[in-house]
């Protein structure tokens, strides 16, 4: 699985759970001070650390902990069957193809 591939899941995961509730969105925004507009796919992935904690920090105040830790869990899922494929030969960096289509 390339990077940009991997990124695109993790990034999905992050993106399904927050917008799954009304308003969230917005909140998440207003608790890490960073715009709304960043919240897309290209704006996470490319997204410094430090403002993407921000964002993990946020998203763990305003959502349930049972749904953070489902979308936790689903991370893990991702990064494993990556580094799985990595194992099998498949190398972690290359092409975007679909990257944006899962």
């Amino acid at each position: 699985m390339v990077k940009e591939q991997l990124s695109g899941r993790i990034v999905n995961i992050v993106l399904k759970a927050i917008r799954e509730e009304k308003g969230r969105l917005t909140a998440i925004s207003d608790l890490s001070v960073i715009n709304r507009q960043e919240f897309d796919v290209e704006g996470l992935r490319k997204m410094r650390l430090d403002r993407f904690i921000r964002v993990g920090s946020a998203m763990a105040v305003m959502m349930p902990r049972k749904r953070y830790e489902q979308m936790k869990q689903e991370i893990s899922e991702v990064f494993w069957n990556a580094i799985e494929s990595m194992e099998n030969g498949e190398e972690l960096n290359g092409n975007e193809d679909d990257a944006d289509n899962n």
